[in-house]
């Protein structure tokens, strides 16, 4: 399973759990080419995604939200990397979406992103 097979969809945020007094994130595209074992890291050129051998399955990741409130989990989070540019054009107060939790990793997948 890949992550647009997981979360339905090609884009969303992926957010690093460590360290967890300033956590970071990365709005990212995805899609079925994109290996499941990778995970997104930000270098000078721009985003890679770097094999780490993070499965997609079983019980590494869990849905924990379905259509929540994003904005809760985007509180302290920095925005490190955009690939779209939608932090200028999102309002963070309010945005729905899916929530996948991994031990170290959090990806939100807004509902209006495809």
């Amino acid at each position: 399973m890949n992550y647009k097979e997981m979360t339905g969809q090609e884009s969303g945020i992926w957010i690093y759990r460590k360290p967890l007094d300033n956590p970071r994130g990365i709005i990212c595209n995805w899609d079925s080419d994109t290996c499941s074992g990778c995970m997104p890291l930000v270098f000078d050129d721009g985003l890679v995604w770097m094999s780490m051998d993070i499965t997609t399955t079983g019980d590494h990741w869990k849905k924990t939200g379905n259509e929540v409130n994003l904005s809760d989990w985007l509180y302290d989070v920095e925005i490190i990397y955009d690939a779209n540019n939608n932090v200028e054009d999102e309002h963070w107060d309010y945005m729905l979406g899916d929530v996948y939790e991994h031990e170290d990793y959090v990806i939100l997948a807004p509902k209006d992103w495809n």
